[in-house]
């Protein structure tokens, strides 16, 4: 029998016993329970003791959580349980409110904070970076674990690598913002600075022929080989290396620094500098009418290519 289960089926005796249904159609439902019963609170405190002790054997010892055993305070320190929440009363608010939807057999969706042997943990919710989904965790009295509750974060693997192509007509135009193209805020898409917004975003940049990169407040430098270009920051790549040594080792390898983007703004746009110049900090010259333009969410890196099927 799973947590919930017990407490139903109690509560379900206490309504039988007393024949509590014919209170269903009362204005006050506890009140008029509370004339019939006056030691009714009692018995809901009894329900609650029964569950909590249940409850509380589970947070006294090594709970598990994405593989790892944590202690009690360690899950605390972690955000991962609110003891100012995850205590005998939530169960005494269950107990309550299941109490009055059994007796006029209405559904709970307002204090949905009990599935199965899942007890909600922490009404703090939890932010996905990856996809943008808020979720809240809770504790598997039987698994002895904290899980996502009722399993209602599916977070979607996203590829940390984005291309897209360009036409450039030989200008190659680099700024933080562009102006003269306007694309209204969506509200209903991920939120940007996670994974699946920004790549929402730069998609819906792409279709205005622009290259929108969120890089933070990095001001990548320029760099150029040939026909290709890179943006980005060399020391930020590397292990204990200093700003000179990471300089150095872009010229040995045939890189010529032209230049840096300010980004107040927190992006790098890559678009036509010819048809756009005015919004351009930089504009340099590429033998190419058609760019890709690929940025890693990991290094922070963009990378400019030629494209001859363009």
């Amino acid at each position: 029998m799973t947590l919930y289960q017990d407490m139903i089926s109690q509560l379900n005796s206490l309504i039988n016993e007393n024949n509590f249904r014919r209170f269903a159609t009362e204005q006050n439902i506890k009140e008029a329970v509370s004339k019939a019963c006056p030691d009714i609170d009692a018995r809901f405190d009894e329900i609650a003791q029964s569950l909590w002790n249940k409850v509380r054997p589970v947070l006294s010892g090594p709970i598990l959580f994405q593989g790892k055993f944590l202690t009690y305070d360690d899950a605390v320190k972690q955000k991962l349980i609110d003891s100012g929440f995850l205590d005998s009363r939530i169960l005494n608010l269950l107990v309550l409110i299941n109490f009055k939807c059994l007796i006029t057999k209405e559904e709970n969706d307002i204090f949905d904070f009990l599935c199965d042997d899942q007890l909600v943990c922490s009404n703090t919710k939890a932010f996905c970076w990856e996809c943008s989904s808020r979720y809240l965790h809770a504790l598997d009295i039987e698994k002895k674990e904290i899980v996502v509750f009722r399993d209602t974060h599916k977070c979607v693997e996203i590829d940390p690598v984005f291309k897209t192509k360009l036409k450039i007509n030989g200008k190659l135009g680099l700024a933080n913002i562009v102006y003269s193209v306007d694309i209204p805020h969506d509200f209903d898409a991920p939120q940007l600075g996670t994974r699946l917004g920004d790549l929402h975003e730069m998609k819906r940049w792409a279709k205005r022929n622009v290259g929108r990169f969120p890089v933070g407040n990095s001001s990548p430098e320029v760099w150029r080989k040939d026909n290709e270009a890179l943006i980005f920051n060399p020391f930020e790549n590397e292990d204990e290396i200093s700003y000179d040594e990471a300089y150095e080792k872009m010229k040995a390898s045939g890189y010529k620094n032209i230049g840096k983007i300010i980004t107040d703004a927190w992006t790098v746009c890559v678009f036509n500098g010819q048809a756009k110049a005015d919004d351009a900090q930089l504009v340099i010259d590429m033998p190419f009418k058609t760019i890709v333009a690929e940025y890693n969410a990991d290094t922070n890196i963009i990378k400019i290519t030629g494209s001859d099927n363009g």
